[in-house]
């Protein structure tokens, strides 16, 4: 009776559009996590300048995060559309179905409970036919909205604005070096100075005469004094 009644391929139909949906969702829920948890340890990298063995524990950790998220919201819902795993049972899908359309809740649920009984009982089959009847002008498809789900992109517009936030004001660096970082867990970085030191000048001098240095000092913090180490004295 399922094999030949209309409803049950219409039933499948709704699945597939089912799990096509919580991909779309899962898509955009899983670059946004992994976007914007990327940003914050890589801000807190910039400032914290953690050492090899926590910079190891933050890079394991992201890719955990990666691996747990991807196949949450992606490779499941992939393999149930495929059904290489079981999905949503039609019951399931009759569930789902009653919520958005009121009118066919019990006759959607009466007619798979039906069509799960004795098979060719004349009765049962002519109940089935006339519920069948009455809710085949319904489509399931149109309970899923797939704009609903893309409308949840606008929040990808977060992460994407750091970015941009960091870009226009010229500390895009605090993104790559730390990533970088981040990356390269276990090499060891020499802490950064808070400065820089712009020489001003060609190092080149005749011996014996004297030599003035000109330096330019940029950064967020200018250290009172410097000295020249040559051969060993300052």
């Amino acid at each position: 009776m399922k094999d030949s009644n209309p409803l049950f391929s219409k039933l499948n139909k709704f699945i597939r559009k089912y799990y096509v949906n919580q991909l779309i969702k899962g898509g955009i829920l899983t670059l946004l996590i992994l976007l914007l948890f990327s940003i914050f340890i890589s801000i807190l990298e910039h400032y914290m300048n953690f050492n090899v063995g926590f910079r190891t524990f933050l890079f394991w950790l992201y890719i955990t995060i990666n691996i747990i998220i991807f196949s949450k919201f992606l490779v499941i819902p992939s393999l149930k559309l495929f059904k290489i795993r079981r999905g949503i049972s039609h019951a399931d899908a009759a569930k789902i179905l009653g919520k958005h359309f009121n009118e066919i809740d019990d006759k959607l649920v009466n007619i798979i409970e039906l069509s799960n009984m004795t098979p060719n009982n004349e009765l049962i089959n002519a109940s089935i036919e006339q519920k069948t009847k009455e809710i085949s002008p319904v489509s399931f498809t149109n309970a899923i909205k797939f704009k609903s789900s893309l409308k949840k992109g606008k929040w990808l517009l977060i992460p994407l604005l750091l970015i941009l936030i960091f870009v226009f004001s010229g500390k895009t660096h605090v993104l790559t070096k730390s990533s970088e970082r981040i990356i390269k867990h276990n090499k060891f970085f020499e802490p950064e100075a808070p400065y820089d030191l712009i020489i001003g000048n060609d190092l080149v001098a005749e011996q014996y005469d004297d030599f003035v240095l000109n330096i330019q000092i940029a950064g967020n913090e200018i250290p009172k004094e410097f000295f020249i180490e040559i051969e060993n004295h300052d």
